[in-house]
């Protein structure tokens, strides 16, 4: 079932709308250069913000991949609503080397190298929304 944005809000971030989190999970990854990279699994909430931290994406098509899961900071994506899909900049290529875990494990999110990690790695800047 297709849910459509509910209304116009003032939150910074990659969209423009407000939208139901499941409507997210229809749509597919790609990469600014248009490939299909993968699909939305989860979300990592801030609980005391509300705000989505990370989307946990899987990257299945891509060889030796398994059953990981893959935090990318919600300021690494764009939520392009027009064509429903999410866009990651980043080539498939470079998601080889993606940090990951798998699902039946979780790291410890609250490990600062792990946070600074994963931020690094999609260059974008961690912003301390906690507090």
């Amino acid at each position: 079932m297709d849910i459509p944005p509910i209304g116009e809000s003032e939150i910074d971030g990659p969209a423009s709308t407000v939208m139901w989190a499941s409507t997210l999970f229809d749509y597919t990854v790609y990469s600014h250069e248009g490939e299909k990279l993968g699909d939305v699994k989860d979300f990592m909430l801030d609980v005391r913000s509300g705000k989505v931290l990370y989307a946990l994406l899987s990257f299945g098509a891509i060889v030796g991949m398994g059953e990981k899961v893959f935090p990318v900071p919600w300021d690494a994506l764009t939520v392009d609503t027009e064509h429903e899909r999410i866009v990651l900049n980043i080539a498939k290529a470079g998601l080889q080397d993606a940090p990951g875990f798998h699902k039946n494990s979780s790291p410890n999110i609250a490990d600062p190298s792990w946070v600074r990690e994963i931020h690094v790695y999609y260059g974008v800047r961690h912003h301390n929304v906690q507090g």
